[in-house]
């Protein structure tokens, strides 16, 4: 297997971690971050994915995420599978705004992001082993150092957007 190949299916990986972390923003936060260094790396060694097999990516999390808010629905009403389904939905709209939105993205970007994430998640992580925020344990301010682990991922989901489609336009213009 070509090198441009491996690099190709480490980016379509590391998206489908990101977003199936997305279905647990605490525990699955070690995913995104997986999933975020590895389009990192793959972004870095050159590859595209088409905007077709991104976008099959995101196909199984919004399935897995769907049957598990049926399930839960059919035993009671919660607001927790909406919040889940929502949050996959929002990894797969931020997604296909990048790719329709295409416009030169460096993989700097894409590394920015993913930096900002480690670092929220770090923040994240360390913060919850003070007993997390609210009444008798750390002050709401401290959630702060979280902020950067919503914003990186999100950013870093439009960033590969805006690469993939980039891809895309420039290869629609070489044929014509």
């Amino acid at each position: 297997m070509s090198p441009q190949i491996m690099a190709r299916w480490t980016v379509l990986t590391g998206l489908l971690f990101m977003v199936l972390g997305a279905v647990d923003p605490l525990e699955g936060s070690l995913l995104i971050v997986m999933g975020h260094l590895l389009c990192f790396s793959g972004v870095r060694l050159g590859g595209r994915p088409t905007p077709r097999q991104a976008r099959l990516m995101l196909v199984p999390p919004l399935i897995l995420v769907l049957a598990a808010c049926l399930a839960i629905l059919r035993h009671g009403w919660s607001w927790i599978p909406l919040l889940l389904l929502g949050l996959v939905c929002v990894a797969a709209l931020v997604l296909e705004w990048g790719i329709r939105h295409c416009a030169p993205a460096e993989p700097r970007c894409v590394g920015i992001s993913a930096g900002m994430t480690v670092l929220g998640v770090a923040a994240m992580w360390i913060l919850s082993s003070f007993g997390g925020f609210g009444q008798g344990a750390l002050s709401w301010w401290w959630a702060l150092l979280v902020l950067p682990y919503p914003l990186g991922w999100l950013r870093g989901l439009y960033s590969l957007g805006r690469w993939i489609g980039e891809g895309a336009d420039s290869s629609a213009h070489a044929k014509n």
